[in-house]
C-alpha cells in the first residue's frame, strides 16, 4: 500500500556527485588576492564537514559563499569555479532542492564542454551528475539518454574498464532498476561488479557498492537467495576494511536487516535495525539524515508486524526530526508523512490518514511535480484508502491518473503500473462497470506475462521462478470473479486465456526442471526431480479426488 522510503540499499549517487576539495590552480591562470584560493579552499573543507554530518543548511550557506569567492578571485570559467558550482548544486539535490540545483549543473555543463571540450572527464562527470538530477526528478527519458552519452564516451575516452566507467554502468542500470526495467539492469550491474572486482580488487568500496546493487536488484525481484550472500559479503568486508562503525558499515547492515524482513525473519530483522540505529545515533548523531532512515526502518518493521503502538512514536520522532534537519518539503520528510499515514491507514484511523496522504500528495506535486514517481505513489495511496471506504467516486479520477501517469513515466510492464490497473479494474468492479473492466484487464495481460517473461527468463533460481507465476493469483482471481459474475462471453474467453497461459507459464517450469535434471550428473539432483514428479502427481490426483482427500494427503 505505502511505499517504503527509508532504503539504503543504493550506493551510486556519491560516485560521481562528490564535493571538490583540492583543485590546482592551471598555468597561466589569472592570479588572484593572496588570501582567495587558502579561504576557498577553507571554505571547501567546512562543506565538505557539514555534508558529511547530514548539515545541509550549513554546508549551502557555506558552497554559496564559496561561488561567490570564486568567482570575483578566479573568474566564471575557472576550473575551480565550475568546482564551486557543482558543489552548491549537490547541496541542493541533497536537500530537494532540484529547481535551484539543476540551473547550476547545466551551467557547469556547458561551461566545461566550452573550456575543457565535450570529451574531458571533468565535462562527463557534469554530464552524469545532470543526468542523476533528471533521474532523481524522475524525468527518466532524459536521465537514461545523458547517462548512455556518458557511459559511451567513458568507454571510448577512459576505456572500458576504468572506475569511472564501471561508474556509469551502475548509474545507468540503477536508472532501469527505478524503471522497474529489472532484466535490463542485471546484466549492467553484473559487468560493474566483474569488472571491478578485477580492476579495484574485492575489498574496493566501489566493489562493494556495486555489490550492494546487486543484492538489492535480487532481493526486489524476490530472488532472497541470491541477495543474501551477496549482502552478507559486503557486510563482512565492510566490517573488516572500514571497520563495524563505519556509516558504509551501518548501510549493509540494515541491508540485511531489510533482507531479513522480506523474508519474515523479523526476530533477527529487528536485531540488526535496532543495532544500526543505536550505532548510528552514537557515530553520526541522532539528527543525522542516515540514523533517520535506521528509525524509519525500524518503524517500518514494527508496522509490518502489527505492533502499532511501537511503530508510531518512531515514524512521528523521525517525522519531525526531518521536518527540522531537512525541511517540511524535502522528499525525505514527504516520505515520512506518506508513512505515518500509511500507519493509520492500516489501524483503520482514516481521518487522520487522509489529511496527511493529502498534505504528502500536494506537496509533492509542488516539490517534485505531478509525474514524479513517489507523487504517483501518493496518489495511489489515496486512491486506495478511498476504496477501503467505499468512496468509490472519489478515488476513481485518482486511479486514472496515476495509471495513465505512471504507464507514460514508468511504462505498461512495470510493476506500480501493474498493481494500480488491477486496483483500478477492482474498483471499476465495484462502480458496477464490468464491461469496462474486462477490457482493462485484456489490456493489463499481456504486459503482465511480458514482465512474468522477462523475469523468468532472468534467473535460473527455481524457487524464485516459480514465485514470481505464483505471485499473480490475485490477477487470476479477479478474472475468474468477473466471469462468473458478468457471464459475457469476452469475461468468459478471458478467463479461459489467463488459465491456458498460466498454466503454459507452469509448462515452462516443468520444462524448466526437465532441462535442470538432464544437464545434471549428480544422482541426487536426479531423484529430487523424480520425488518432485511424483508429489505433483499425487497433488492432481488429491485435487480431482473426493471432498477432503487433498487435505488429507497435504498433511501426511
Amino acid at each position: 500500500m505505502a511505499r517504503q522510503s527509508g532504503w539504503f540499499r543504493l550506493c551510486w549517487i556519491a560516485w560521481t556527485a562528490t564535493l571538490a576539495m583540492m583543485v590546482v590552480s592551471p598555468a597561466g591562470a589569472q592570479s588572484p588576492a593572496a588570501d582567495g584560493p587558502q579561504q576557498w579552499q577553507s571554505l571547501n573543507a567546512q562543506e565538505m564537514e557539514a555534508y558529511q554530518a547530514g548539515d545541509y543548511s550549513k554546508g549551502i550557506a557555506l558552497a554559496e559563499k564559496a561561488l561567490g569567492l570564486a568567482r570575483q578571485a578566479f573568474g566564471d570559467r575557472d576550473p575551480r569555479t565550475l568546482s564551486s558550482l557543482n558543489n552548491l548544486a549537490l547541496l541542493y539535490k541533497a536537500q530537494g532542492r532540484y529547481g535551484e540545483a539543476k540551473p547550476l549543473y547545466h551551467e557547469a555543463l556547458q561551461a566545461r564542454r566550452e573550456v575543457l571540450g565535450p570529451r574531458h572527464p571533468d565535462t562527463l562527470t557534469s554530464l552524469s551528475n545532470l543526468a542523476l538530477l533528471y533521474q532523481a526528478q524522475g524525468h527518466y527519458g532524459e536521465a537514461e539518454q545523458l547517462h548512455q552519452e556518458a557511459l559511451q564516451a567513458r568507454r571510448e575516452v577512459l576505456g572500458p574498464r576504468h572506475p569511472d566507467t564501471l561508474h556509469s554502468l551502475n548509474n545507468l542500470g540503477t536508472l532501469y532498476y527505478a524503471q522497474g526495467r529489472y532484466g535490463e539492469a542485471e546484466p549492467l550491474y553484473q559487468e560493474a561488479l566483474q569488472t571491478s572486482r578485477e580492476v579495484l580488487g574485492p575489498r574496493h568500496p566501489d566493489t562493494l557498492s556495486s555489490l550492494n546493487n546487486l543484492a538489492a536488484l535480487y532481493q526486489d525481484e524476490s530472488r532472497y537467495g541470491e541477495a543474501e550472500p551477496l549482502f552478507q559479503e559486503a557486510l563482512q568486508t565492510r566490517r573488516e576494511v572500514l571497520g563495524p562503525r563505519h556509516p558504509d558499515t551501518l548501510t549493509s547492515l540494515n541491508n540485511v536487516a531489510l533482507l531479513y524482513q522480506a523474508q519474515g525473519h523479523y526476530g533477527e530483522a529487528e536485531q540488526l535495525h535496532q543495532e544500526a540505529l543505536q550505532t548510528s545515533r552514537e557515530v553520526l548523531g541522532p539528527r543525522h539524515p542516515q540514523t533517520l532512515t535506521s528509525l524509519n526502518n525500524l518503524a517500518e518493521l514494527y508496522q509490518s508486524q502489527g505492533r502499532y503502538g511501537e511503530a508510531e512514536p518512531l515514524f512521528q520522532e523521525a517525522l519531525q526530526m526531518r521536518r527540522k534537519v531537512l525541511g517540511p518539503r524535502h522528499p525525505d520528510t514527504l516520505s515520512s508523512l506518506n508513512n505515518l499515514a500509511a500507519l493509520y491507514h492500516s489501524q483503520g484511523r482514516y481521518g487522520e490518514a487522509e489529511q496527511l496522504y493529502q498534505e504528502a500528495l500536494q506537496a509533492r506535486r509542488e516539490v517534485l511535480g505531478p509525474r514524479h514517481p513517489d507523487t504517483l505513489h501518493s496518489l495511489n495511496n489515496l486512491a486506495v484508502l478511498y476504496q477501503v471506504q467505499g468512496r468509490y467516486g472519489e478515488a476513481e479520477p485518482l486511479y486514472r491518473e496515476a495509471l495513465q501517469a505512471r504507464r507514460e513515466v514508468l511504462g505498461p510492464r512495470h510493476p506500480d503500473t501493474l498493481a494500480t490497473q488491477l486496483d483500478t479494474t477492482m474498483l471499476l468492479v465495484n462502480l458496477g462497470l464490468s464491461d469496462e473492466a474486462v477490457r482493462m484487464l485484456q489490456q493489463m495481460e499481456p504486459h503482465l506475462l511480458g514482465w512474468i517473461g522477462q523475469e523468468l527468463y532472468s534467473t535460473e533460481a527455481g524457487a524464485e521462478r516459480r514465485q514470481l507465476v505464483s505471485s499473480q493469483a490475485t490477477f487470476q482471481d479477479v478474472v475468474l470473479t468477473l466471469a462468473t459474475m458478468q457471464g459475457s462471453g469476452d469475461a468468459r474467453r478471458l478467463a479461459g486465456t489467463v488459465m491456458l497461459r498460466f498454466k503454459l507459464l507452469q509448462g515452462e517450469e516443468e520444462a524448466y526442471l526437465a532441462r535442470l535434471t538432464g544437464r545434471s550428473q549428480d544422482p541426487r539432483v536426479r531423484a529430487l526431480a523424480d520425488e518432485v514428479g511424483k508429489l505433483r502427481s499425487t497433488l492432481a490426483g488429491a485435487a480431482r479426488g473426493a471432498p477432503g482427500t487433498f487435505d488429507k494427503r497435504c498433511r501426511r
